[in-house]
This record gives C-alpha cells, sequence and structure tokens, in this order.
C-alpha cells in the first residue's frame, strides 16, 4: 500500500507537468523505475524528436495547442511569465494578488533592490485543487490587501520551462504551491516558508504575517542600510558634482584670465610692432627729405606749432610740393601725431589763421598754395 500510494503521488507529479494521460503516464514511468526526472526528460526528447521529424505548418499546430505554447516560449522565460499572468486573468478573471512582469530571475533582483520579500505562485493547471485555490482562495480581498502590501507576488506554470525549473529548486511536492523567499545582498536565495496544499486564506495570511514578524526586523535593517549607502552615494554624488563645478569655475576663470592676458600680450605686441614701424618710418621719411635750401628768392621759411606746443621751423624750395611739407611734419617725433603709412590718415591738417585756410591737397607747390616767400601754420588734429 506505502509503494502504492508513492507511486500514485509520482504518477500525479508527472502527468501535472507533461499532461499526459494516467496509461501513458505509467507506461513512461515504469519504463524510467518511477524516477520521474527521468521520465519526465525522455518525455522531452520524444517530444523534440517528433518536432525534428514533422513538418513547419504541422509543428506550429502541435505546439500552439500543446500545455508547452509556442516555441518561442519554450525558449524564453519572459514570454512564458507574460502568457501565464494573460491566461490566468483570462480563466479566473482579476481578482488575485498582483503578478508582477518579468521573469523570476529579475524579480529576484527587484525584490533586492527594493529589500522586500518575494512570494511565488506555482500553477499547476491540472491539478485537481487548483481551480479551487485560484477562485476561492487567491480572489480573498483580505488576502490580496495582505500580500501587496508587504510582498513582492510573482507566478508560472509549472508545465512550461521556468516554472518546472523553479518546482525543483524550491521542493514542490503538491499544489497549490506558495512560497516566500528572501534574496540577500549578494543574490542568495533564501526560502523562509512553504505553503502547500489546499487551505484558507486566513491560514495564508497568518504564515505570511508569522514570516513579517520573524525576518521583517533584518529587512528593515537592511532596507535602513541601503537606505544610509543611498545617502552616503547621493551625497558623494553631490560633493562629486559641487566639486566639479568648483573646477568648471576656476578652470573658466583661468581660462578668462589666460585669454585677458594673451589680450594683453598680444596688445603690447601690437604696440611695440607701431612704435618700431613708427620709428622705422620716420627715420625713412627723414632721410627721403630733400635738402634744405639757402635763403633766397625761390625758397620759402615755414613755421609750424604741433599740438604739444613745440615750434618747428624750416625752408622749402617754392617748386616743392606739400608733400615734403606733410613728410617733414610726418618725420617728427611728436607723440600727437600720426603719420601716414601702414594704409592709415593722417590724424591732422594743417591750418593758417590769418586767412584761415585748411591745407589737405598735398600736390599742390609752395607757390601755388600762397605759402611764399613765408607762411606761419598749425597742426590741428582731428
Amino acid at each position: 500500500d506505502g509503494m502504492e500510494e508513492g507511486h500514485h503521488q509520482l504518477l500525479t507529479k508527472f502527468q501535472e507537468v507533461t499532461g499526459e494521460d494516467e496509461e501513458r503516464s505509467r507506461t513512461v514511468l515504469e519504463a524510467n523505475g518511477w524516477d520521474v526526472d527521468e521520465a519526465i526528460n525522455s518525455t522531452d526528447s520524444r517530444r523534440r524528436r517528433t518536432i525534428a521529424s514533422k513538418g513547419m505548418i504541422q509543428v506550429v499546430s502541435d505546439l500552439f495547442f500543446s500545455y508547452f505554447g509556442s516555441r518561442d516560449d519554450l525558449l524564453d522565460p519572459i514570454r512564458e511569465c507574460d502568457r501565464f499572468i494573460n491566461e490566468y486573468e483570462l480563466q479566473y478573471g482579476n481578482d488575485h494578488p498582483k503578478f508582477e512582469e518579468g521573469t523570476y530571475m529579475a524579480l529576484c533582483e527587484r525584490a533586492k533592490q527594493s529589500d522586500q520579500f518575494l512570494l511565488v505562485y506555482l500553477h499547476s493547471p491540472l491539478h485537481r485543487l487548483t481551480d479551487l485555490f485560484c477562485t476561492k482562495i487567491f480572489s480573498d480581498e483580505s488576502l490580496i490587501r495582505n500580500i501587496q502590501e508587504s510582498y513582492l507576488c510573482w507566478g508560472c506554470r509549472v508545465d512550461q520551462s521556468e516554472g518546472y525549473r523553479l518546482m525543483n529548486t524550491l521542493g514542490a511536492s503538491t499544489f497549490p504551491f506558495l512560497a516566500v523567499v528572501c534574496i540577500n545582498s549578494i543574490g542568495g536565495v533564501t526560502i523562509l516558508d512553504k505553503i502547500e496544499g489546499i487551505t484558507n486564506a486566513d491560514i495564508i495570511s497568518s504564515r505570511l504575517k508569522q514570516v513579517i514578524d520573524q525576518h521583517g526586523a533584518s529587512l528593515a535593517a537592511a532596507r535602513a542600510q541601503r537606505e544610509v549607502r543611498d545617502q552616503d552615494r547621493l551625497l558623494r554624488t553631490q560633493q562629486d558634482l559641487d566639486f566639479q563645478e568648483s573646477l568648471a569655475r576656476d578652470q573658466e576663470r583661468d581660462r578668462e584670465r589666460d585669454r585677458r592676458s594673451q589680450q594683453i600680450r598680444d596688445e603690447q605686441r601690437r604696440m611695440e610692432e607701431f612704435s618700431e614701424n613708427l620709428i622705422n618710418h620716420r627715420r625713412h621719411l627723414h632721410a627721403e627729405l630733400p635738402s634744405e635750401p639757402p635763403e633766397s628768392e625761390e625758397s620759402t621759411k615755414i613755421a609750424i606749432r604741433l599740438p604739444d606746443g613745440t615750434r618747428l621751423q624750416r625752408r622749402f624750395r617754392n617748386r616743392e610740393t606739400l608733400r615734403v611739407l606733410f613728410d617733414f611734419i610726418d618725420g617728427h617725433p611728436s607723440d600727437t601725431i600720426r603719420p601716414d603709412f601702414m594704409h592709415q590718415t593722417r590724424n591732422y591738417e594743417l591750418v593758417s589763421n590769418f586767412p584761415r585756410r585748411i591745407f589737405s591737397d598735398d600736390h599742390l607747390t609752395f607757390r601755388d598754395a600762397g605759402l611764399v616767400p613765408h607762411a606761419s601754420l598749425f597742426v590741428q588734429l582731428k
């Protein structure tokens, strides 16, 4: 009797995972010495060989109407989990704890990051108590509220790859099956409680509350430590940001100082070049001046007063143009006079008082300009 009961449990588990009928299940189990894992693996291998031997249209059709869904679902845990939620709500409605989307590993990471316990529900669609559990117990408002206040809830079907792996990992022996797991800071999983078989909503709520009472303090401590780490990280981030902003301001001030220094150096260089060019230009004008003629009827004597009060005097030939007079003035080392060089214009005019006349045409001769036998002029800055 004891052996027959054990075989019955193995038969039930094999059917829940594979969806085979009782006769086929018993045959496969007997062929594998009642080793349920070997029997499941042999069934999976047979199905894969069947798929490989069929055409594509038949393969898609078979997979669509099997408990294992599409071939993509067999390979994609995310699609398996999403499909579980959609099918659960289609069959049992929306009155259930909120099932979080994503894979089991993704939910473990979320639970670790948020310092929450993870409630895992393994759904066995073929178990005779599953419909009762989903419609009468897992839909209880008080239970749903208690779960959503303290837990992340995740579920998956055991006849799909993700659920089957977890069934073995969590040691599920019967259904309905709930497990409370805690994920430590390095990703390790600790099973805090397992609720197996049919029960009622109050007992499940009480068991879940016991987990919070027994382990909530350590979770709260971990949360407090994480918050301290987050605050420290935020503080360091803000300090780094402040330092970078201060460094950027200092660097900008340094660049501005360097720009001003460069501008000053450039201006000094331009002034030095200007001064050097001015000196060379004045030397050139002085060297190119015609010799001063002796006093005679063919010469005129011109007196010039500069803006700084300096008085100049020189004789010029009557037939010479006023350009010689301008060159004579430009060649004088006066800070108030800007000579005509480097495509610049003169910054002054020559003016006579009585009568007042302005002399700007340097192509006129002294005789034509009426500046013979002598004249007094002054330099007027423009």
